[in-house]
């Protein structure tokens, strides 16, 4: 990406290399082991799968639950009014837009 690339607000876009070549790095590593020995991956992740979610199951129950009532407390703090963006820019989609996007992906 070049230095002169700006989005669409006008905001400079930039690389930032500790944070982008790591994980560019680490995607085609382990994309790379998964494609080259298909069967051998997919028994893997099938055993990974099986270990979390039967061994892990009520500590994956858990860790839902406990996430779930920190963003109702976030959203009910004072930082539940903080703004991501810049000030005076209207949101791009609406609250009743964003939640068809968040569950219409799980109705297939």
């Amino acid at each position: 990406m070049s230095n002169n690339q700006k989005d669409d607000n006008g905001t400079q876009i930039e690389l930032d290399p500790p944070v982008f070549w790591p994980s560019l790095i680490s995607l085609i590593v382990i994309s790379s082991i998964l494609l080259i020995e298909p069967e051998a991956s997919l028994k893997n992740l099938k055993a990974l799968l099986q270990f979390c979610t039967h061994s892990l199951g009520s500590i994956f129950l858990l860790f839902g639950f406990l996430g779930s009532l920190w963003l109702i407390w976030l959203v009910m703090s004072r930082y539940g009014d903080q703004l991501l963006g810049p000030k005076g820019v209207p949101p791009a989609y609406s609250t009743i837009s964003w939640f068809g996007m968040l569950f219409c992906r799980y109705w297939e």
